[in-house]
């Protein structure tokens, strides 16, 4: 089972271990504590200047919000007998943590909140496990 595991793993040209996505199993109190530095990072950010691009802590807008505006910007190219062009970035997966702070820092996010979100970000372990291994 195992050879069959790493021969698949290096078809898929995935060989490091940062190119895995592991699934995340948090306890009921972090998940709460998340959700409530959540909602307190909403409310507060609701109150300060958002630029129009920026969907995220912004009621009504969300993925479904910019997967929206790009169909529909394609729709009206190709209504006009036009190209379109985009750019997909990962960019959560390579956003330095250094640069997460700074940014709740400008928005006035509390020194507390932003030291357990620096926390998160930098200190926390993953254990994997594979066929008992």
């Amino acid at each position: 089972m195992l050879q069959a595991t790493q021969v698949s793993i290096r078809r898929s040209g995935h060989i490091l271990a940062k190119d895995f996505r592991p699934i995340s199993l948090t306890s009921f109190l972090m998940k709460t504590l998340d959700r409530m530095i959540d909602i307190h990072i909403r409310e507060n950010t609701e109150k300060q200047h958002l630029s129009n691009a920026q969907l995220a802590y912004r009621k009504g807008r969300s993925t479904e919000t910019a997967l929206h505006e790009v169909v529909c910007h394609i729709e009206k190219s190709l209504h006009f007998n036009q190209y379109t062009m985009a750019t997909f970035l990962g960019a959560f997966n390579n956003v330095n943590a250094k640069s997460i702070l700074s940014s709740l820092n400008s928005i006035g996010i509390e020194g507390d909140i932003r030291a357990w979100i620096g926390v998160m970000l930098t200190s926390r372990t993953i254990t994997a496990e594979l066929s008992g291994t």
